[in-house]
């Protein structure tokens, strides 16, 4: 901590030179995932057998998850709803597990309240089997980052290749792109602390680019009706 950034010990000259790298070459970020890859790819988990993974997939893009947040989710996380017709919810880092977010925040709330996939919630609520100290997900992230792989190749887009994480960046991009949530809201569900994180991951017109160019290639080989 002394020598961090903002200490009266830090390594000055070093820090200097890494600002100035940034400037030469700055970093770039992977593009969200369109909603149409995003289907395409759990269709083909479905079709190998992993539909579990398919439905954590469509957890990250609707829910803003992390993959480490979706895979280790507990079936007590799960929460259904109080009264009929509202949506079910996910307590994420529950306090009473010692659990907390990369911020340090624990029992944060997140709606499954996205008009397309009304079904998520009891999707979820398939998974679990009557313990509630069990993960919903039975199998761990590499696992399901195989699976992920095998999928995509299934596919068969040659020009494309994308990351689960990359699903955590297309959700809030496809809500800003259908204008079905602020930004202000977008921020809260993706719980980003800053607004520069926030734009590092909404970025609905290079999405909208992307979604237009995956949505032509599909019509082509036939696979979109």
């Amino acid at each position: 901590p002394d020598h961090s950034k903002k200490a009266r010990h830090k390594l000055l000259r070093t820090y200097k030179a890494l600002q100035g790298w940034m400037k030469l070459a700055p970093p770039t970020t992977r593009p969200p995932m369109p909603l149409v890859f995003l289907m395409l790819i759990i269709d083909a988990l479905c079709r190998l057998g992993a539909a579990d993974t398919g439905v954590a997939v469509l957890l990250m893009f609707f829910a803003c998850l992390r993959p480490g947040e979706a895979t280790s989710l507990y079936e007590s996380d799960i929460v259904r709803p109080a009264f009929k017709g509202q949506p079910f919810a996910i307590n994420l880092h529950p306090s009473e597990k010692g659990l907390s977010s990369k911020v340090n925040v624990s029992d944060e709330s997140i709606l499954l309240d996205s008009k397309e996939t009304p079904y998520l919630g009891d999707l979820l609520d398939s998974l679990k089997q009557g313990d509630c100290e069990a993960c919903l997900f039975r199998k761990d992230y590499n696992v399901m980052k195989k699976e992920f792989e095998t999928a995509q190749a299934a596919v068969g887009f040659k020009q494309v290749r994308y990351v689960m994480y990359q699903a955590r960046r297309g959700g809030p991009s496809h809500d800003r792109r259908l204008r079905s949530r602020t930004l202000q809201e977008v921020q809260q569900r993706g719980r980003w602390v800053t607004n520069s994180s926030l734009h590092r991951y909404e970025a609905h017109a290079r999405f909208s680019k992307r979604s237009s160019r995956s949505q032509s290639c599909c019509a082509k080989r036939g696979r979109c009706s």
